[in-house]
């Protein structure tokens, strides 16, 4: 990634998606003790967690260094890009459905039944497209 792109995603990100920016710097401020680093321009914390969120800027990932783990970053980075495209509508339009998909009971017993993989769901499946495209590297549902 450039200099000139990571200049262009924090602005963008910290004007455009300020408001899902801000909510993951309360995350982050949360998570100070954690491990933290730069992923192509935003800011990825290590945490305790299993699964994965990005807010804005902030992409939040469990602490494991493999093919599964990259994958997942890859995939959380989609969502910021998600981010960039869609501003002030990300929260409604992919935070609430996402975070919905991910953790309800009943979408989380349909997977498993139908057996769906978790970028079945369309916000998951353009978070890895776009994720891949801007990174390079495959995501969760890549072979």
């Amino acid at each position: 990634m450039t200099f000139l792109w990571r200049v262009m995603y924090g602005a963008i990100q910290l004007t455009w998606g300020i408001i899902q920016s801000a909510l993951g710097f309360f995350v982050f401020l949360r998570h100070s003790r954690d491990p933290h680093s730069f992923y192509h321009g935003s800011i990825l914390t290590k945490w305790k967690f299993s699964s994965g969120l990005s807010l804005g800027i902030f992409i939040f990932a469990p602490i494991q260094d493999n093919k599964n783990g990259e994958r997942l970053i890859v995939h959380e980075y989609g969502h910021t890009i998600q981010s960039l495209i869609l501003g002030p509508l990300y929260i409604p339009l992919i935070g609430i459905p996402s975070f919905t998909w991910a953790k309800h009971r009943h979408y989380i017993k349909k997977r498993e039944l139908r057996g769906l993989s978790y970028s079945h769901y369309w916000t998951e499946k353009w978070a890895d497209r776009l994720g891949e495209l801007a990174t390079g590297r495959p995501s969760l549902d890549s072979k």
